[in-house]
């Protein structure tokens, strides 16, 4: 099995890193870049190229609280937070049903407990041994999304996409 993957960050602006889940840590990170969500939608094959699977961060499980605890804010910013979850959401749904359509296996991770902790820049950096200017967030959380997985996980998510494609 090929152990590179595509981690996505879906949003209006879409992170991806194509990460090696059986290397060591400094060789891990091969690619990675953000893109529209137009953009990746039209390129999602082109992107995928030599992937074993895709990693697609789900928040739709979250509760909405889940993501700015119990800071209290104006209507019109409680609004504009609901807008963008929504944004992410159908994003999330439509890069789903993409990669289904191109028959590309999906993982799809909810970021839970330690998990959902945003990575900051420097973080990102003695994480991947990257030097030099940091990436943007929604690169950092596509990396962050990958980190976790084995060749294990990844095979596992591709036996059960199949049993799910053949019933």
């Amino acid at each position: 099995m090929n152990s590179l993957v595509l981690s996505i960050d879906p949003g209006s602006r879409c992170g991806i890193a194509q990460v090696y889940v059986d290397k060591p840590d400094p060789e891990r990170l091969f690619f990675t870049s953000s893109y529209p969500l137009a953009h990746l939608w039209e390129n999602l094959a082109d992107t995928a190229e030599g992937c074993a699977a895709v990693i697609l961060e789900d928040t739709r499980q979250l509760p909405v609280y889940a993501r700015y605890g119990a800071k209290v804010m104006s209507r019109a910013a409680r609004d504009r937070m609901c807008m963008n979850i929504g944004q992410v959401h159908m994003a999330t749904k439509l890069l789903e049903e993409r990669c289904h359509a191109l028959g590309l296996p999906v993982i799809l991770h909810t970021p839970r407990g330690r998990a959902a902790k945003k990575w900051t820049p420097k973080q990102y950096q003695a994480y991947t041994h990257t030097t030099g200017k940091a990436s943007g967030e929604h690169v950092r959380d596509a990396v962050r999304n990958a980190w976790g997985y084995t060749r294990l996980h990844v095979a596992d998510a591709i036996q059960r996409t199949q049993a799910e494609a053949s019933r």
